[in-house]
């Protein structure tokens, strides 16, 4: 299959991904394919001395057995994103199966019914795969409420004569957010002669677009998600997130979008991660049995866009922040500004992750096509993530 039809298969999964996954069956590209199997967790990025690959956003069992995933098979040439669709076995079910399966209520029956779809697969990796596919497809579950003191901050950032009183106020009402405020104001980045003591000081002397970028972060990072089973991937997530949302702040100038949207978008960018997380940990729950190897990852690949979007659609975020949500796995440009803004910042979180100092940029690299950056301008703009990001994620 050539790439374009490649590309058209996945521009319709984007569009409607239920039907396109009952057309298709999906998988990671064969190991005889150089370009292929890419690590599931593998972003892509400008290209390093060497044309080597993004790190992953977290250590993938070298033990595991290699999994396939109901979503494309991403390889990495510059930074730029090439999909692979292969049609050769479908690995989650689509709406109209598990439409039928929902009518039975004996387990048996279902698993008999669904064990020609996964020859070979364990009885419970099999049920497992149709319980989330069920509860994704069906909205299973419950979206986490934004904290208060983060959703009055929204309001007052659309507010036009919003004051810093009405941001102190807010602060004041959450010692987790003012603690953070504080912490900012008396960093490096904003030090002075002496240091804030009182809150008043501190939010006039940060200012409220960073109160506000404080509030979304702190939200993401450890109010909102809490997966007991999974903490060290929900601090992976949040940690990276954060470092997207800097990224694609730094990106806002150069796509000409507002940065306030930029940080919100990429901030979110992979909550639907985050709530499939929650959700496999229930359906494990219910199950009383461990998730099969490489089975989130696969869950991830197959259903976090479409939980993203409808996660921001719930907390009621602008309309262009939901839709960069939906496609900042498209191939940039992505013909939405905002999107692409969002996409090159999850480039830079990655290359931010790793110790590159230098960068090579391909003809075909977009921060090269799109932004007409020299490679000293991209290590620059790296530069800036790196400094930036303990501000927001203390942990980094």
């Amino acid at each position: 299959m050539n790439w374009w039809k490649r590309l058209r298969r996945w521009i319709r999964f984007q569009r409607d991904p239920v039907q396109e996954l009952t057309r298709l069956r999906l998988t990671v590209g064969s190991a005889d394919d150089p370009t292929s199997g890419a690590s599931p967790r593998t972003a892509l990025s400008a290209t390093t001395a060497g044309q080597k690959r993004a790190e992953s956003e977290y250590p993938v069992s070298e033990t595991a057995e290699p999994v396939a995933h109901a979503d494309l098979a991403v390889v990495t040439a510059g930074s730029a994103f090439l999909l692979k669709i292969d049609d050769e076995s479908g690995f989650w079910l689509d709406f109209e199966t598990v439409s039928e399966l929902r009518e039975h209520t004996d387990e048996k029956i279902i698993l008999e019914k669904i064990s020609t779809l996964f020859p070979g697969a364990e009885p419970e990796e099999a049920l497992f795969r149709y319980y989330l596919s069920r509860a994704v497809l069906y909205k299973e579950y419950t979206l986490p409420a934004l904290p208060a003191s983060v959703h009055k901050i929204l309001v007052l950032s659309r507010r036009f004569h919003a004051t810093l009183s009405d941001y102190t106020k807010v602060v004041e009402s959450d010692p987790g957010l003012a603690k953070g405020v504080f912490r900012l104001a008396n960093s490096a980045a904003f030090a002075t002669a002496s240091e804030m003591h009182t809150l008043p000081q501190a939010v006039a002397h940060v200012g409220v677009k960073e109160v506000e970028k404080i509030a979304m972060a702190q939200a993401l990072g450890n109010r909102m998600f809490q997966v007991r089973q999974y903490e060290p991937l929900v601090r992976d997530l949040t940690r990276h997130s954060v470092a997207t949302a800097i990224g694609a702040e730094q990106m806002a100038r150069y796509c000409q979008v507002d940065p306030k949207d930029a940080f919100l978008a990429g901030l979110f960018h992979d909550c639907g991660k985050l709530v499939l997380l929650g959700l496999i940990a229930d359906v494990q729950k219910r199950r009383k049995h461990a998730v099969p190897d490489g089975l989130i990852d696969s869950a991830f690949r197959a259903f976090h866009l479409s939980i993203g979007e409808n996660a921001c659609q719930s907390w009621h975020f602008p309309d262009e922040v939901t839709a960069s949500v939906a496609l900042h796995h498209k191939p940039i440009p992505t013909g939405d500004t905002l999107a692409d803004s969002v996409g090159l910042g999850n480039v830079l979180a990655h290359l931010a992750e790793t110790k590159e100092a230098e960068f090579v940029l391909a003809p075909e690299d977009p921060f090269k096509v799109r932004l007409q950056m020299t490679p000293d301008q991209l290590a620059g703009v790296v530069g800036e993530v790196r400094l930036k990001w303990k501000d927001y994620y203390p942990d980094s």
